[in-house]
C-alpha cells in the first residue's frame, strides 16, 4: 500500500533549452470538484514558473494485451497536434479522462500549448511496456535522454509473469472437463 500523493519536480538543467515541471500522482481526486482545484493548483503554479507547454501521460485502455502498443494524441491546437503525429502518434478518437485530459482543456483555457500522450494497454496492471513506449515518445518530443534501463528490466519481468500466467490459466483449462 502507498499513500496517495501528487508531487511536482522541477529539473533545470543548464544542457537543455527549457526546464521541466514534472508531475507524479498516484491518484486522482474522487470528485470532479476535486480534479478541477487539483489542475488549478497545478496550472497556477506551472504558470508562475513560466511553463508554456503541458504534456500529460495516460493509458488508453484496450481489451487486448498490445504486443507493441501504439502512441496515440490529442493536442490544445492543429499545430502541437501534427507535430506530434510526425514523430509517430495517431490522433486520437474520442475523449480523455482524468486529471490527463482536464489539464490539457484547463491549459488551453489559460492559452497554454498542449498535448497528451496515451499508450495502449490493458489497463489491468501496471504495465511497463506502455510506459516505456510513453517515455521512448516523450523523449523525442523533448529531445531529451531518458534512462529506461530500470524500466527495461519492468518489462522484461513483467512479460515473464504474464506468460507464466497465461500457461497456468490454460493448464487449468485443459485439466478441465470438455476441453478442447
Amino acid at each position: 500500500m502507498r499513500p496517495p500523493v501528487n508531487e511536482l519536480y522541477y529539473v533545470h538543467d543548464e544542457g537543455y533549452s527549457h526546464d521541466l515541471i514534472i508531475l507524479f500522482g498516484n491518484t486522482q481526486a474522487l470528485s470532479a470538484q476535486g480534479q478541477y482545484e487539483l489542475c488549478d493548483k497545478i496550472l497556477d503554479i506551472a504558470e508562475d514558473c513560466g511553463s508554456r507547454m503541458v504534456i500529460t501521460i495516460g493509458g488508453l485502455k484496450r481489451d487486448y494485451v498490445p504486443s507493441s502498443p501504439k502512441i496515440y494524441c490529442t493536442a490544445t491546437d492543429l499545430d502541437t497536434l501534427q507535430e506530434t503525429m510526425r514523430l509517430g502518434a495517431d490522433k486520437i478518437q474520442g475523449r480523455v479522462f482524468g486529471v490527463a485530459g482536464l489539464l490539457l482543456g484547463s491549459a488551453k483555457l489559460r492559452g497554454i500549448r498542449g498535448f497528451c500522450i496515451l499508450s495502449e494497454t490493458p489497463g489491468l496492471y501496471p504495465d511497463a511496456l506502455a510506459a516505456k513506449v510513453a517515455l521512448e515518445f516523450l523523449s523525442r518530443y523533448l529531445a531529451v535522454a531518458i534512462d529506461l534501463s530500470r524500466l527495461d528490466t519492468a518489462v522484461e519481468a513483467l512479460s515473464k509473469l504474464m506468460g507464466h500466467l497465461l500457461h497456468s490459466d490454460q493448464l487449468k483449462k485443459s485439466r478441465q472437463p470438455g476441453f478442447i
